[in-house]
């Protein structure tokens, strides 16, 4: 499946952000821990970028932010970011063009769909029986009951 546009522009822009970040080295002496420091300085950028910052190189925006005020780059943005430098590893590991994907066992660090959703989910009852047969708390989410 191909990848839209805009998720291409997006990755490429990681992709791009990455090697500035760690300078341009052989895609076989990445380590999982590359992406985990990719991550920690890019949670420092702002979550809107002013235009004449764009063309700089990502070193030079984090410099430019790091102490600022201005709101930061979200949990989701993050794991985009992450997730698109996972998903090249993937697709160069598949096509037999790197020996390992380094990108494969990082976790989505600090976000999940759970994360997002938990006010929504608080509001339902704990699980299939009634909530006052049930002994969880309603902030549980479960299937079945067994209790």
């Amino acid at each position: 499946m191909q990848p839209t546009l805009q998720t291409a522009h997006e990755y490429e822009g990681a992709a791009r952000d990455f090697v500035d970040f760690l300078g341009d080295i052989p895609v076989e002496a990445l380590e999982q821990n590359d992406l985990l420091d990719y991550h920690d300085e890019a949670r420092h950028l702002p979550s809107t970028m002013p235009k004449v910052d764009r063309a700089l190189s990502f070193n030079e925006r984090l410099d430019r932010h790091r102490r600022s005020d201005t709101a930061r780059i979200g949990a989701p943005t993050l794991k985009k970011r992450i997730g698109g430098i996972q998903a090249l590893l993937s697709f160069g590991k598949g096509q037999e063009s790197i020996s390992r994907d380094e990108g494969r066992d990082v976790p989505g660090v600090g976000y999940t769909k759970v994360e997002r959703y938990r006010g929504r989910r608080s509001k339902r009852t704990s699980c299939c029986c009634s909530p006052a047969a049930c002994s969880r708390p309603p902030a549980v989410e479960a299937r079945s009951c067994s209790g």
